[in-house]
C-alpha cells in the first residue's frame, strides 16, 4: 500500500535564517537549555542537538517513552531564530502540552487537529506567525487537508 506525499511547506512565508554556529560546543547548548527552560538535557540529547545544527544530513532519534524526545526538538529553536517546526505527536493532549510549554518561553506555537483546521490558522502558519506548528498525523495527511496547500 503506498501513502501520499508527505507535505512540503515551501511556502511559509519564514525568512531563509542563517546557517547556526556548527562550532557551538555540548557545554554551550547545555548551559543555554538549562538556562531557557529549566532542564539539563542528558549526552545524548545534546549530540542529537548538534547534529540537528549542522544541517548537513537528517537527523532519527529514538528514544523511550519518557527520555526526553521531546526537549530534543525544543532545544533547536535557541540556536536557529527564525527557525520553523512541524511537531507530529500521535496524540492531542500531548501536542496541547508542547504548545503551552513552549509559550512559556514565549516561543509562538499553534496545534492543528480536526477542530482548529481553520482557514486562518493555516493563514497565521503561512504568514509565519508561528515557531512551532504541532498536528496529529491524519491531520497532517488528510486529502485537500491545509498543510497541503503550506
Amino acid at each position: 500500500m503506498s501513502h501520499p506525499p508527505l507535505p512540503t511547506c515551501s511556502r511559509l512565508k519564514s525568512p531563509r535564517c542563517p546557517l547556526p554556529n556548527l562550532n557551538l560546543l555540548l557545554s554551550e547548548i547545555c548551559d543555554k537549555v538549562q538556562a531557557v527552560f529549566g532542564y539539563r538535557p542528558c549526552l545524548w540529547q545534546l549530540k542529537v542537538v548538534r547534529a540537528i545544527l549542522k544541517r548537513d544530513k537528517d537527523v532519527v532519534s529514538i528514544a523511550a517513552t519518557g527520555s526526553g524526545k521531546t526537549l530534543t526538538f525544543w532545544m533547536p529553536f535557541l540556536f536557529i531564530p527564525d527557525g520553523v517546526q512541524i511537531v507530529v505527536t500521535p496524540l492531542n493532549i500531548l501536542g496541547k502540552q508542547n504548545v503551552d510549554s513552549l509559550a512559556k518561553v514565549g516561543l509562538s506555537t499553534v496545534t492543528i487537529t480536526a477542530e482548529t483546521a481553520t482557514a486562518e490558522n493555516f493563514q497565521a502558519i503561512a504568514d509565519g506567525k508561528h515557531r512551532a506548528i504541532v498536528t496529529n498525523i491524519e491531520t497532517l495527511m488528510k486529502p485537500g487537508g491545509g498543510f497541503e496547500k503550506l
